[in-house]
């Protein structure tokens, strides 16, 4: 009768030493799996605020893109370099 008990135990022992291996195991695996959803969290967060930034670039680009399509603006542009059209006389302002 003292033979079965101790085997018994032993049993219990086992089932107990493995239960808390898994348990363990399980707690080690979900703490990593918080801190690696915790990176990607912020990369996306992160990938987000520059997906907005080129988005507003990307906008300002066209704009400035169809400013340049327009004949006013290479005009503007052809005047700043000293640029004349035919017939016209440039007048020379002197600044005391």
């Amino acid at each position: 009768m003292g033979k079965f008990r101790k085997k018994k135990k032993e049993k219990n022992f086992g089932l107990i030493f493995v239960g808390l291996l898994v348990v363990t195991f399980l707690f080690f695996a979900n703490f990593k799996a918080f801190f690696q959803n915790k990176k990607l969290k912020k990369e996306v967060e992160e990938s987000l605020k520059k997906l907005e930034m080129l988005r507003a670039q990307k906008e300002r680009l066209e704009k400035e893109l169809e400013r340049g399509k327009k004949e006013s603006f290479w005009e503007e542009k052809a005047r700043e370099q000293g640029y004349q059209k035919e017939g016209e006389e440039p007048m020379i302002i002197k600044i005391k």
